[in-house]
């Protein structure tokens, strides 16, 4: 039909059509619909065919919209599908426009530009030709673009493509071969969606996996992550062995080179020192994590917490972490092929915190380490110019070694170093440290060794230096440390059994014990010393032991034995040309020489014909803090020096026999004079006592172990072979002391078992038919002249954390202990007769005590008995995140008071008299400790619960109970500063409010037994402040402690306000030259503004020969009546190194101005010995004293120390 607005069909059968123009179309359909001429668009429907310009299509139907654009669709059985010069499209709609195609739904194509060819299928795909007439915008020569579901494999001369994403990408430019034919370059490629692709670059296979995928025309790419997840790429580098596998944030590559961020890496082909010769593929494997990577065929660079693993030539694991990484490709000699070399031989640069683990080295911390692959050597620098000074670190063995610099040889496994030390586990039970200035290793033919230079071993208290030491090392067992590895031998080590038996210590202070596994033998050579406390004990030319059989040598040995006496020292020398060191530690010889004589040319010495030096231990137990349990370990407890065959040589050639010598000492020996003997005898001592009258005392020892030999064969005669008993070991000493008052008589024995049991028994007799003059003085109507006092005390072992304790006192007057044993008495008067059992179990406590009143005289408070537990601080849990820490205790006390006779201790105060109650007492403590992080405070708030029962109150007619919650809060805090010249000083405040928040008590009042009786009642603040300034410079040290508390709301009789302030003080110093020393011990009332209590001395050396030292003492009783007032002045004269005179005089003030007592002693210092005489008066005692002592220099020590000593002791 015709119209104005053109010609139009609207429908015809069975229709061949062509339509003519610029885009002329033709084709063929069962049925042709809306055709309009003018327009060029028409509906064909029906096995449609259609040509067009871009090529040849079939379908179900063809929609022509004009000359230049058209759809063409099918069904799924048939898609459309359109056959063009490069290849096909298929799809259920094809839009067809002039140099674009599109195809949607099910699209798939097979096509191909030049060399470049594509096979695609998608949910849709977008086909653009640019224009090369029109001002085309397309981006590129040739554009593909592909969603849904995509899969797409390209290939190009030297590459292939095979992507599978939900979007694609690609372009790709137009250019021409050098044979004049047109062809196609690909310059991008985008996937984006869940993207998996594999890639061959000139040989170079790569697959992967990202959120999104990215390739240029240059070869290069990168890999993007969905949002919260990882890229991943496998695959090769050009020009290096082996494939890597990349998990990563981020992913940048070229056939040369990958960078990544966030990354973790498996790379194959690498070895590296760790590695050679490895056969095995593990061991050239390696995994790499870290922040930043760079890879390519001569280096792979990780930066920014880098870590990387693998496995050694044996395949035991190893790792290194640092900030930055270097793994660098070795250049190859010129007659090898890259593709003739399976892997890449690399060394290896970390630098920045480094942490490397691996065998036979061990663990190590530098701030650089290289490996060298050739050489197979690891060094490791530490950074000594940093402000924390950090040393390079290798742990191994259980021991850390630290230097500036480490050179370990990983085929020998022997190291170089620096100067530096060796540390052990601080949470050992004895810990230790050996350093050293230099290290080398000596590899030899049949075995290997290590050479220190200037070694010095530290353990406590002991320290061993030398010039040169030798370690003789078994090579195995020495690897062994850095692995780990501690396998049983299928064939037994003969020397094993042996090795076991060498000693655990070395001169009896440092312990090697843990070296008896790799160490076969030791030699120190030039200088060798052993020092306690930095003083020079020991001292050889050399040393030598044998790790395996335990036996040794030393050369050229002197032993020094010191003690300090003010500002000098006297020493008993031992020396010998050849000790011999044996498997229990023990030192011997044959033939030495020993004297106290400081000369050149001694007055005289001792030959010794047989000498031993014997170290006796201890075994004590500790928690170690690492794992908390508890473990047992030998100390040394002091040493046993024996002279046997001795004969006293003077000048002039005359010679003595003398008898045995034996001297204990202690740890740092030090010589006990009560133990000094010679031929069982000690040294005696002579005078005139005010109490004792004339009087010359002597002592004698025994061993006693064939008593305790007869005691065990006793007790195996009932109990048979199973008695499961240590044998019993010790000593009996006598002492006769004949006085113008009688005999004195005493026995001291010692009993003990090994470390199960030891026994201490002492009797003291005495015939007495004079007047007491003591403290506390007996009629002889009240007495017997025959005086006696036992006193014994013992421990029992029943574990290692139980054990009980046994005390018994008897005398037979109460004057005994202080008429005789004055000194003893006045330091600790024994009168308890007790049985204590105590159990430690981790944090738990259990103690129960049974005591008993032998003495009818005594006024006291006996248990009969007690039993009570304790759990110690133990967290609950956490709050806040702040730990809950909890103690508890329950107890159960029956108490027992007796009044004595009131004419030698005074009656209970509150008049109430004999007395016998049951209590029971508990308590519960929360505590929340919280450190703010500021000025180093640490607050602690508690919360306590208390119950306590009494069985009978005051008036013995009800039962008494009370309970209370009590509330509190401390804070303390260390304040801390150091001066340019050394100085420091330290304050040290405290605040601590507590009370309660209430209580309830009923049947009260009750009986004072102990300070639990007081009142729990009240609001309490209490204040401390401590305050230390320690001058290098100046030689001062001034420490000061105040403590004071405020009450308010208190229970009765108990007082209210500001309580007593106490005080404590010392201050060593000096004025101009002159040394001072003061020390002050007071407590103030600051209501009444009395003192309480006062104790203060003042000391200075005005000469170099004169000490001066002044005191003031006085206190009150409960009541505040004045006890005691009274001024004490001393003097201390030197006329000249071996002779001085001390003097000390005490007046009463106010009292009357009496004398209370004096004392002068001339003291001259011999060669050898120490000749005192004393002459002393005590008020009440009506008699003076003189005294005539001689003691070896080596054991004598002054009576009393003055502040001027104390200041000497500062200034050494």
């Amino acid at each position: 039909s015709r119209s104005r607005s053109g010609t139009r069909l609207p429908y015809a059968r069975n229709v061949s059509f062509e339509v003519r123009g610029k885009r002329p179309i033709a084709g063929r359909a069962a049925l042709v619909t809306d055709l309009d001429v003018d327009e060029r668009s028409f509906v064909a429907e029906g096995d449609v065919e259609v040509v067009t310009a871009e090529g040849r299509g079939t379908g179900e139907r063809f929609e022509a919209r004009s000359e230049l654009t058209g759809e063409l669709s099918g069904t799924l059985e048939r898609p459309a599908r359109l056959e063009t010069q490069e290849g096909w499209f298929e799809a259920l709609f094809l839009d067809v426009e002039e140099h674009v195609i599109d195809a949607r739904g099910a699209a798939s194509a097979s096509v191909k530009h030049g060399g470049l060819a594509h096979e695609i299928d998608a949910g849709w795909i977008v086909a653009q030709r640019k224009n090369p007439v029109e001002d085309d915008p397309t981006p590129a020569d040739l554009v593909l673009d592909a969603g849904g579901d995509v899969h797409i494999v390209r290939s190009a001369p030297q590459s292939h493509l095979d992507v599978r994403a939900q979007r694609f990408h690609a372009e790709a430019d137009e250019f021409t071969d050098a044979q004049g034919k047109l062809d196609f370059e690909p310059t991008l490629v985008i996937a984006a969606g869940d993207v998996a692709f594999e890639i061959d670059q000139s040989g170079v296979h790569r697959e992967g996996a990202a959120g999104r995928l990215e390739l240029r025309g240059d070869r290069s790419g990168e890999l993007e992550p969905a949002a919260g997840g990882k890229v991943s790429l496998t695959g090769e580098i050009e020009g290096r062995p082996g494939r890597f596998d990349l998990l990563a944030d981020r992913i940048e590559f070229n056939p040369e080179r990958l960078l990544a961020s966030g990354f973790e890496l498996e790379l194959d082909g690498v070895v590296s020192g760790l590695s050679a010769e490895a056969s095995d593929p593990q061991a050239r494997r390696v995994r790499v994590i870290g922040g930043l990577m760079s890879l390519d065929r001569s280096l792979l660079a990780l930066t920014r917490g880098v870590y990387i693993g693998g496995k050694t030539r044996d395949l035991e694991p190893w790792s290194l972490d640092a900030e930055l990484v270097l793994l660098r490709s070795k250049p190859l000699s010129g007659d090898m092929d890259e593709r003739d070399v399976p892997a890449a031989l690399v060394d290896i640069i970390a630098e920045g915190s480094v942490q490397v683990s691996v065998a036979p080295l061990g663990r190590a911390r530098s701030r650089v380490l290289t490996l060298d692959h050739d050489s197979r050597r690891i060094t490791l620098l530490g950074d000594p110019d940093s402000e924390e000074n950090r040393e390079a670190t290798i742990e191994r063995g259980g021991v850390a070694w630290r230097s500036s610099e480490f050179t370990f040889d990983l085929a020998s496994g022997f190291l170089q170093s620096a100067a530096g030390r060796v540390l052990s586990d601080p949470s050992l039970p004895e810990s230790w440290s050996y350093s050293y200035d230099a290290l080398e290793p000596l590899l030899l033919e049949d075995r290997n060794a290590l050479v220190f230079r200037q070694p010095v071993w530290r353990s406590g208290a002991s320290l061993v230096r030398a010039n040169w030491a030798i370690l003789w090392v078994d090579q195995a067992e020495w690897n062994k440390l850095g692995s780990g590895s501690r396998e049983e031998p299928l064939v037994p080590d003969p020397d094993s059994a042996a090795a076991r038996r060498l000693p655990t210590r070395m001169l009896g202070g440092l312990p090697i014990d843990r070296f008896g596994a790799w160490l076969h033998e030791m030699y120190l050579d030039g200088d060798v010393e052993y020092r306690i406390n930095d003083v020079r004990r020991a001292r050889a030319a050399g040393v030598y032991l044998d790790m395996v059989d335990g036996h040794g040598w030393v050369h050229d040995f002197v032993l020094d034995v010191d003690l300090p006496i003010g500002s000098r020292t006297y020493q008993l020398k031992v020396r010998a040309d050849w000790l011999r060191s044996s498997m229990d530690g023990a030192l011997r010889a044959n033939g030495a020489l020993a004297t106290t004589c400081a000369h050149d040319l001694p007055h005289y010495v001792i030959k010794i014909g047989d000498f031993s030096v014997d170290p006796r231990y201890v075994t004590r137990e500790r928690t170690n803090r690492r794992t908390g349990k508890v473990e047992t370990s030998e100390e040394l407890d002091g040493w046993e020096l024996s002279m046997d065959d001795n004969e006293i040589s003077f000048i002039g050639g005359l010679g003595l026999p003398l008898p045995r010598i034996a001297v204990p000492t202690g740890p740092n020996f030090d010589i006990d004079s009560d133990a000094l003997s010679v031929g069982g005898w000690r040294l005696p001592s002579f005078g005139s006592d005010s109490k004792l009258g004339t009087f010359i005392s002597a002592n004698f020892s025994v061993d006693v172990a064939w008593i305790g030999e007869g005691l065990y064969w006793f007790l195996r005669q009932f109990a048979g072979t199973e008695l499961d008993l240590p044998k019993l070991e010790g000593r009996t000493s006598t002492h006769v002391d004949l006085t113008s008052r009688g005999i004195v008589v005493g026995v001291e024995s010692e009993l003990r078992g090994e470390d199960r049991y030891r026994w201490l028994v002492n009797l003291d007799t005495v015939w007495d038919t004079g007047r007491d003059r003591g403290l506390v003085r007996v009629d002889r109507s009240e007495r017997e002249d025959l005086r006696t006092w036992l006193h014994s005390r013992g421990r029992y072992t029943l574990g290692p954390t139980e054990w009980l304790d046994a005390v018994v006192t008897l005398q037979s007057d109460p004057g005994v202990q202080s008429e005789f044993f004055e000194s003893n008495y006045l330091a600790f008067e024994e009168r308890e007769n007790f049985l204590y059992w105590r159990r430690v179990e981790n944090s738990e406590f259990w103690s129960a005590t049974a005591e008993a009143r032998l003495e009818d005289y005594r006024t006291e408070v006996v248990d009969q008995p007690s039993v009570s537990w304790m759990l110690g601080r133990e967290e609950l849990g956490h709050v806040g995140g702040l730990a809950l820490v909890r103690t508890s205790n329950f107890s159960f006390d029956h108490y027992a008071r007796f009044v004595g006779d009131p004419r030698y201790e005074a009656p209970f105060v509150d008049g109430l008299g004999d007395r016998d109650v049951s209590r029971f007492d508990t308590g519960h403590r929360l505590e929340l400790p919280w450190t703010p992080d500021v000025a180093g405070l640490r607050v602690t708030p508690y919360l306590e619960l208390r119950g306590t029962g009494w069985s009978d109150n005051v008036a013995n007619d009800s039962v008494a109970a009370r309970g209370a919650l009590i509330a509190g809060i401390q804070a303390t805090t260390s304040l801390w500063r150091v001066f340019a010249s050394g100085s420091r000083h330290v304050l040290m405040p405290s605040i601590a409010l507590h009370g309660d928040l209430m209580s309830e008590e009923s049947g009260f009042p009750i009986v004072q037994f102990d300070a639990l009786e007081r009142s729990v009642k009240g609001r309490y603040v209490d204040f401390s402040l401590r305050s230390r300034w320690e001058s290098r410079e100046l030689l001062s040290d001034l420490d000061l402690e105040l403590t004071q508390s405020w009450a308010d709301e208190v229970g009765p009789n108990l007082p209210e306000g500001w309580l007593p302030l106490a005080t404590r003080a010392n201050w060593l110093s000096n004025l101009s030259g002159i040394p001072f020393g003061v020390s002050h011990d007071a407590r103030y009332d600051t209501d009444s503004g009395q003192t309480d209590y006062s104790r203060t001395f003042f000391g200075f050396e005005p000469f170099d020969s004169l000490d001066i030292e002044t005191g003031y003492h006085t206190g009150r009783d409960l009541l505040g009546v004045k006890l005691y007032e009274a001024f004490t002045l001393g003097a201390r004269y030197r006329f000249s190194p071996k002779w001085e005179l001390e003097g000390r005089q005490t007046f009463s003030v106010g009292f009357g101005r009496d004398r209370l007592g004096y004392s002068v002693m001339l003291r001259r210092f011999g060669h050898d010995f120490v000749f005192e005489i004393d002459n002393s008066y005590v008020a009440g005692e009506g008699a003076g004293s003189l005294r005539f002592n001689i003691t070896p220099n080596f054991v004598w020590r002054r009576n009393d120390t003055s502040q001027i000593d104390r200041w000497r002791a500062l200034r050494r």
